[in-house]
């Protein structure tokens, strides 16, 4: 069963997957890290779990002028899970990290966002 949670529902157990994530491949997950440890009060995080396993997760960093979006998934479908949690009353630059999810946000925010 996959689940959606936001970071201030994440356990122990979660927070240890989220450093293993980082420990396999540090350079796609630093910000997931860093934000989390420095960067809290300004920072929401979404998770796709499924089967106690990450599948994914969309990082809202809002210490700039612009919101930093991240969403990362090792499906495409993951996206249809996250993207409505995009805040679209604010200003953002969204890094995506599974070019397959670029489809299905662009189609997402069609209409509701303008897109550069």
């Amino acid at each position: 069963m996959v689940n959606v949670v936001s970071i201030e529902e994440l356990g122990l157990a979660t927070l240890r997957k989220i450093s293993s994530l980082y420990i396999k491949d540090p350079i796609t997950h630093v910000y997931l890290m860093y934000d989390l440890m420095y960067e809290f009060d300004r920072t929401s995080v979404y998770m796709v779990i499924d089967n106690n396993d990450i599948k994914g997760y969309m990082l809202i960093w809002r210490g700039g002028v612009k919101l930093g979006i991240h969403i990362w998934g090792y499906e495409s479908s993951i996206a249809t899970h996250l993207i409505k949690h995009i805040p679209l009353s604010e200003e953002s630059i969204i890094q995506v990290y599974n070019e397959g999810m670029l489809p299905i946000i662009i189609e997402f925010l069609k209409g509701k966002a303008t897109l550069k």
